[in-house]
């Protein structure tokens, strides 16, 4: 006796096969979203940061300029104090799958500003990008008198 086509058993067999794949497929795809919104973050904090930099050496509408972090976003600010709901303010939202969390600069608040002639931040230290759900992918950006780096 020959069998044509397929059975039931073989059929629920290949559709269970696919439906474990799949569940591997997607949460792998979750975790490189997750890892790419990390390192978006972090390279907008850092582009924000060398834009501060930059204007306040070029002397920018002769201002000084500064970042100020928070856990869910980064705001540049003119001027050398942050005011929250200044106008002149560029914010970044970050994902909300992303925080930062610890943020430990020295200085005033969390607020990083630099010198108009030398371009020296106010405050040194750290922002640590890392994921809000294990909070054990991290990417830590260091501001230094030399610039900032990751």
């Amino acid at each position: 006796m020959k069998h044509r086509g397929i059975g039931v058993l073989e059929f629920v067999l290949v559709a269970g096969i696919l439906a474990f794949i799949v569940t591997l497929l997607a949460g792998s795809l979750q975790n490189l979203r997750s890892r790419h919104n990390l390192q978006e973050a972090a390279v907008q904090i850092i582009g924000m940061v060398h834009e501060a930099r930059s204007r306040t050496l070029a002397g920018t509408d002769n201002l000084q300029y500064g970042v100020h972090f928070e856990s869910g976003k980064a705001t540049l600010f003119q001027g050398a104090t942050y005011i929250s709901n200044a106008t002149t303010n560029d914010d970044f939202t970050l994902s909300s799958a992303v925080e930062l969390n610890p943020i430990s600069v020295t200085g005033v608040a969390n607020d990083v500003v630099f010198a108009r002639v030398t371009g020296f931040p106010s405050a040194t230290g750290t922002v640590t990008v890392r994921l809000k759900k294990n909070g054990t992918d991290t990417v830590v950006v260091t501001v230094g008198d030399g610039g900032v780096s990751y």
